[in-house]
């Protein structure tokens, strides 16, 4: 046993009167709803679990329980706890979990629900760093980022007068975390973590990710390295986010630095994966009647100035959840937003060009600074076939990015198996709003999202009516915003006016 004896024994005795951790009330319904629904599968359903940080626990301790896994195999992943245990166990499991109506009211429930909030936002930042390193199994890496700081959630739960010792400790006294950790409980949170994850049968590789972590000196090399170390980096990263000096003491430029040493990711590449795990966030507050506010980083002078800016721009997604917006400053946000009276101006030029028969590159040309500056997307590519239609790479490109675009886009033909092909040859236009989708994941390359950046995007065909040329594509670049459904539709219209010009030629 890591913690100390008779402190982890008032907390297991306190855990078993008050029932299982909390859990969001909407998961209920929606498990319920999908459990019963027999269109569908078990990815639906862990995807669901997985959105739930103390329900994704409670799943994957009860799959790896002596009663559900008769096997020596321990249950690593969310997709595999749901085929150990059946749709019909997960939705009673879930039906029969206690919801907590204490943690409804009251200051506790602020700290609760931020503490779930952190664990969610690390969990997704996690699964996008996962992505874009091309870790195998990217779920896992979900869920070592999930209960990294399980110590930390269970005391708070469990002995909340403990916790808020610590806490007044850190803010009101100026001890450190873990000395006041120590100082209160006779223990650290991290081993009271790995005493619960080592009773409820977790694998080790869940159990070596627990806690504060001695970062390598170097890059690592594998996904069991990726795991252990880069979750405490992502919650790190929280901490500074929203301003929990007790809990990192090193500067949001710092950790980040540190992330891309270890990682060897561009820096671009992580802020990109922070904002959709931002973004991520965002959508978890709108299914679950989330309180806006535990979401939003304070806006305010910290003396860290990259912390400082990027809690700008996560707090407008933040206000953002009900449409609304009440920042002072948007005018970073507009830069991302189109502009009708550009997207016309370039329909004009178009027009104009084609019936003085201008060169066609000139008119693409025309089109793609259109998408970018009229339409508000951040790069743009045109794609053309071989001559013998055996490949299609990107020819031109236009935007942020565009150099790194145009030397990923370059396949062959593969019509039965790569979702450009279908597009190009099969005249579609198509608007992917999560490649992680798996009609989509399935027909795109695997090192999609690590090398181009982004997880959705729009893609159209074009030709002179009588054979396929190629096709336009294009994304947001880095700012991880997804393409509107109004951007889709600019897409086209201008898309439509390329196909007119070439058959003008």
């Amino acid at each position: 046993m890591q913690s100390n004896e008779k402190t982890y024994l008032a907390l297991q005795n306190n855990l078993d009167e008050l029932g299982d951790l909390p859990i969001f009330s909407a998961s209920v319904n929606r498990i319920s709803q999908i459990s019963e629904n027999p269109d569908s599968d078990a990815m639906q359903l862990s995807m669901e679990v997985m959105k739930d940080a103390n329900l994704s626990i409670k799943m994957l301790r009860l799959s790896n329980s002596s009663y559900y896994n008769r096997g020596q195999t321990r249950i690593a992943s969310i997709s595999q706890a749901v085929m150990v245990l059946g749709f019909d166990t997960i939705k009673n499991i879930s039906l029969s979990l206690k919801l907590l109506d204490s943690l409804s009211h009251g200051e506790h429930e602020l700290d609760m629900n931020s503490m779930l909030v952190h664990s969610y936002l690390s969990a997704a930042f996690m699964r996008e760093l996962a992505l874009k390193a091309g870790v195998d199994k990217v779920e896992q890496s979900y869920l070592c980022g999930l209960i990294h700081n399980l110590g930390e959630m269970v005391t708070a739960y469990a002995m909340p007068d403990k916790y808020m010792e610590v806490v007044r400790l850190c803010e009101g006294e100026g001890k450190k975390w873990q000395s006041a950790q120590r100082e209160v409980l006779s223990c650290g949170f991290d081993d009271i973590a790995s005493d619960l994850i080592t009773d409820w049968g977790f694998p080790p590789l869940i159990k070596n990710t627990i806690g504060a972590q001695k970062q390598p000196s170097g890059n690592v090399t594998t996904s069991a390295e990726f795991n252990r170390f880069v979750p405490d980096l992502a919650s790190q990263v929280m901490s500074a986010l929203y301003l929990k000096p007790y809990r990192t003491s090193r500067s949001l430029v710092d950790v980040l630095a540190q992330m891309k040493m270890i990682t060897g990711m561009d820096g671009d590449v992580i802020r990109g994966a922070l904002n959709k795990a931002f973004e991520m966030g965002c959508e978890l507050a709108k299914e679950f009647n989330l309180n806006k506010k535990l979401l939003s980083p304070k806006i305010m002078e910290s003396g860290d100035a990259c912390r400082d800016r990027i809690a700008k721009q996560l707090a407008y997604y933040a206000q953002s959840i009900d449409g609304s917006v009440d920042l002072a400053d948007k005018r970073e946000v507009n830069m991302e937003k189109g502009n009708p009276a550009l997207l016309l101006q370039t329909i004009g030029e178009m027009t104009s060009m084609m019936m003085q028969r201008k060169d066609i590159n000139k008119i693409f040309m025309t089109l793609m600074d259109g998408l970018c500056k009229g339409a508000g997307f951040g790069r743009v590519a045109l794609c053309l076939l071989s001559p013998t239609h055996d490949r299609y790479a990107a020819r031109m490109v236009a935007g942020k990015g565009d150099n790194q675009l145009k030397k990923f886009i370059n396949f062959a033909v593969d019509k039965d198996n790569d979702l450009f092909s279908k597009v190009i040859f099969a005249n579609k236009s198509i608007h992917v709003m999560d490649t992680m989708e798996p009609k989509w994941r399935t027909l795109l390359p695997r090192d999609f999202e690590q090398k181009t950046g982004v997880n959705n995007f729009v893609a159209a065909a074009f030709g002179d009516g009588k054979k396929p040329l190629g096709m336009f594509y294009a994304d947001m670049s880095d700012s991880n915003l997804p393409v509107s459904k109004s951007q889709f539709e600019s897409f086209q219209q201008l898309i439509n006016h390329a196909r007119l010009a070439l058959q003008m030629r």
